[in-house]
C-alpha cells in the first residue's frame, strides 16, 4: 500500500506520496503498518509498524514534506498500533499494553524527548475485563479515552486546549451502562443505552458539566421542531459529529440507516432520514476528515448495486458516486429488488428483501422457485 496526498480542492495538483509501505517492508519478513495520522498542521506523519507479527508496534515520525524522520526524534519502541496527534505537530497520546495485550495505559509523548524516560503516563485500566482505546475528536479540541468491557463503559476527556488540566472522567462507569461520547460546539454528545434505552439514544451534555445528571435531548431551535428523542423502533449506533450537522447511522425497519440532525446555535433545527433509491440496501459510515464538512461519503450496496462511495450533499440532499467496485459481465439493468414481508404465527413481520432476474420473472403464472436465506443477529429491530 502507498499513502497519498493531493492538495483539497485542486483536482489538477500533483499526487504527493507520504509513505510508501513497500519501503518500509524491504528486507523484512513481516510488515504489518497499523495507523498513519497526519499532524494538525499536515506537516508531519505519524505511523505505526509490526516487524514480527506479535502486534506490537512502534512509532516512528517523518516530515511529510521530505519523507525524513523527524529531527531529535527517536521514536516509540512499543504500541498497540494507534497513535493520535495532540493540538500541535510536537505532541501525540498513545497506547501501552500488558502482558495478555490488552491495551490499558493512555501515555503522552512529546517529539524530540526520550520517549521512554520522558513520557507521562496519563491513565491506567486495571480491570481486565476493561479495553481502552483513544481517538481525537473530529472538532479536533478534545481527546476521548474510552474504557469499555462488553457491557459497560467509561469515557474520560481531555481538553487539547489545556492538556495540562488532565483527564475528566464524563460520567463513573455503572455496570450495564454503555456509551461513548463525541463533540460539536458547545455539546458532548453522548450515545447511550442509559435509562432503559435499549436501542440506544442520542443525549447532550454541557462541556463544563458532562455527567449523567446532565444528559437530555438535544434542544430544538423552536417549537415547531419535532425533536430527536429515543424511539424504540430505531437503533442509533454510529454517531458523527460536524460543525453543523450531527449524522447518526443505525437500524431500523431491519435495515441500516441514515438519520442527518441540522444544527443552528447549537440547537436542533430540523432532522431527517435519508432516502436511498433502493428498497432494500446496506449503509456504513466512510472516511469523513473536516469538521466544517458540507458533504458526508458513505458506504452503500445492496442485492442489485456492487459496493461504492457515495457522497452526500448536505444542503440540497443529492448523491454523487465517486467510486463503484467493478464486477466483470454483471449488467445490473437485468435485475430488480422489492422488500416485502412475512407474517410470522404470533403475528411479527418477518423482513424479507427478494433480488430477481426483471425479464424471467412471471407474475401471472403463479408461484415461482427460489433461494431462501435466513439470518438474525446484532440488535432486536
Amino acid at each position: 500500500k502507498i499513502h497519498c496526498r493531493k492538495e483539497a480542492g485542486a483536482p489538477d495538483a500533483a499526487e504527493q506520496i507520504i509513505l510508501d509501505e513497500n519501503k518500509l517492508a524491504e528486507g523484512l519478513g513481516y510488515c504489518d503498518v497499523g495507523a498513519v495520522a497526519m499532524s494538525p498542521s499536515h506537516g508531519r506523519v505519524a505511523y505505526t509498524m509490526d516487524t514480527d507479527g506479535y502486534e506490537t508496534y512502534s512509532c516512528a515520525f517523518l516530515e511529510a514534506g521530505t519523507s525524513e524522520p523527524v529531527a531529535g526524534e527517536k521514536g516509540i519502541k512499543a504500541t498497540d498500533g494507534s497513535v493520535v496527534w495532540g493540538v500541535n505537530d510536537d505532541e501525540v497520546y498513545y497506547l501501552k499494553q500488558d502482558e495478555a495485550h490488552r491495551p490499558y495505559q493512555l501515555w503522552r509523548h512529546r517529539l524530540g524527548t526520550e520517549a521512554e524516560a520522558a513520557d507521562e503516563c496519563l491513565f491506567t485500566e486495571s480491570d481486565e475485563k476493561f479495553w481502552v482505546n483513544a481517538r481525537k475528536t473530529r472538532s479536533g479540541r478534545f481527546l476521548v479515552l474510552e474504557t469499555e468491557s462488553s457491557e459497560t463503559a467509561e469515557a474520560h476527556i481531555l481538553d487539547l486546549q489545556d492538556p495540562s488540566a488532565g483527564l475528566q472522567c464524563v460520567e463513573p462507569r455503572a455496570f450495564g451502562v454503555l456509551y461513548s461520547v463525541d463533540h460539536t460546539g458547545g455539546w458532548f454528545v453522548v450515545t447511550t443505552n442509559a435509562d432503559g434505552a435499549k436501542n440506544f439514544q442520542l443525549l447532550v451534555a454541557p462541556l463544563a458539566s458532562p455527567g449523567r445528571d446532565n444528559w437530555r435531548p438535544l434542544p430544538t431551535a423552536s417549537e415547531g421542531v419535532e425533536p430527536f428523542v429515543y424511539d424504540p423502533a430505531r437503533m442509533v449506533g454510529t454517531t458523527l459529529c460536524f460543525e453543523e450537522t450531527i449524522a447518526v447511522f443505525g437500524r431500523q425497519e431491519g435495515l441500516t440507516q441514515l438519520w442527518l440532525l441540522q444544527l443552528e446555535g447549537g440547537a436542533l433545527a430540523s432532522w431527517h432520514r435519508v432516502q436511498f433509491p433502493e428498497a432494500a440496501f446496506a449503509v456504513h459510515p466512510d472516511t469523513n476528515k473536516e469538521y466544517a464538512a458540507d458533504r458526508l461519503r458513505v458506504r452503500y450496496s445492496s442485492l442489485v448495486t456492487p459496493q461504492c462511495t457515495l457522497e452526500y450533499a448536505l444542503r440540497d440532499r443529492t448523491f454523487t458516486t465517486l467510486k463503484e467496485k467493478e464486477v466483470p459481465g454483471y449488467d445490473r439493468s437485468l435485475y430488480a429488488c422489492v422488500r416485502t414481508a412475512a407474517v410470522a404465527r404470533d403475528g411479527s413481520e418477518v423482513p424479507l428483501s427478494i433480488v430477481y432476474r426483471s425479464d424471467l420473472r412471471k407474475q401471472k403464472s403463479g408461484p415461482q422457485p427460489l433461494f431462501l436465506y435466513a439470518y438474525g443477529s446484532y440488535g432486536s429491530c
